[in-house]
């Protein structure tokens, strides 16, 4: 029996707490599914070249209502974009003590075609 990626792509996005980028706007969002509110979370949002090189590192401060989405800004912010055709973008939210939530990895393009770097 062999488990389909579909089944990883679904346990990883359906969690309670969720980090993501959404793919039409490239922005970072938090959602909370659960019934507490997510105060004094750290979001570290990573962007790497290809070749390992940090381009950005960053970390913001989010509180996340229960049951609600909250923005966080840009997950590749334009200077960043201009630097490389593909940037990995790596997620981390933290809890106010430190523990992991959640986190997510991203390739992202500035074209499609920028993808051919990655052959």
């Amino acid at each position: 029996y062999d488990t389909h990626a579909a089944f990883f792509g679904t346990k990883k996005g359906s969690e309670p707490v969720h980090v993501q980028v959404n793919l039409p706007d490239r922005t970072v969002a938090v959602v909370n599914s659960l019934g507490a509110a997510i105060g004094a979370g750290r979001l570290r949002v990573r962007n790497l070249a290809l070749d390992g090189t940090v381009l950005d590192d960053r970390t913001l401060m989010v509180d996340v209502a229960p049951h609600s989405v909250a923005e966080a800004g840009a997950a590749v912010p334009s200077e960043v974009a201009a630097a490389a055709p593909v940037v990995i973008s790596k997620l981390e939210l933290f809890d106010k003590d430190g523990r992991l939530l959640s986190e997510n990895l991203y390739w992202l393009a500035r074209e499609p075609a920028d993808y051919r770097a990655m052959n």
